[in-house]
């Protein structure tokens, strides 16, 4: 079992580390999905909400337009060309209107959409998820490694705790292989 104080030294050497540093001590291909990933997921943000704004704003147009039409064509007090052509324009807009609000049903292409991007960003956030325990393998190999440096320059007086230290070192870094392997192996 770790003790508070052992805890509280990792929760300290994790808290003074940089994340820079954290970040280019992780191989190249973690690092590059990551970044990937990352900007999919903007990317894949950005999309969602303009293809969730993008039915009101046909619909704000159409409003627009048949208030319009409407507008002029009560506007014109005598029967005419102009006065005709609103009218066409008023009933073309609320066929227009009709059939956007026909188009968001349950079976609409957009939700189709809407549902695939959903379950990607979930599988992103998934993936996300993960860099925690990432981060947190590689900050103890970081911190173990520091040790084991600190203790081979004191020599054989620290003989024990080096011995000690730089199992606990090959054990860091296993653990932090295998989390990025397997991350990467998600990433993919």
């Amino acid at each position: 079992m770790v003790s508070i104080k052992h805890a509280t030294k990792k929760r300290m050497f994790r808290a003074r580390t940089k994340r820079s540093t954290i970040a280019s001590k992780v191989t190249a291909e973690y690092t590059d999905y990551r970044r990937k990933l990352d900007t999919l997921s903007e990317n894949l943000k950005t999309l969602d909400k303009q293809i969730r704004a993008t039915r009101g704003a046909w619909g704000t147009i159409a409003k627009h337009q048949k208030d319009y039409a409407s507008n002029l064509n009560s506007a014109l007090p005598e029967p005419g060309m102009v006065r005709d052509h609103a009218g066409e324009i008023e009933t073309a807009m609320n066929e227009v209107h009709r059939l956007i609000n026909e188009a968001d049903g349950p079976d609409a292409p957009h939700r189709e959409i809407l549902a695939s991007l959903d379950a990607y960003q979930k599988a992103l956030a998934d993936i996300h998820s993960e860099y925690p325990a990432v981060e947190t393998a590689t900050t103890e190999v970081l911190r173990y490694q520091r040790k084991v440096d600190k203790l081979e320059k004191k020599g054989d007086k620290k003989r024990e705790p080096l011995a000690r230290n730089l199992e606990k070192l090959k054990v860091a870094r296993e653990h932090s292989t295998t989390t990025i392997n397997d991350t990467v192996a998600k990433m993919r």
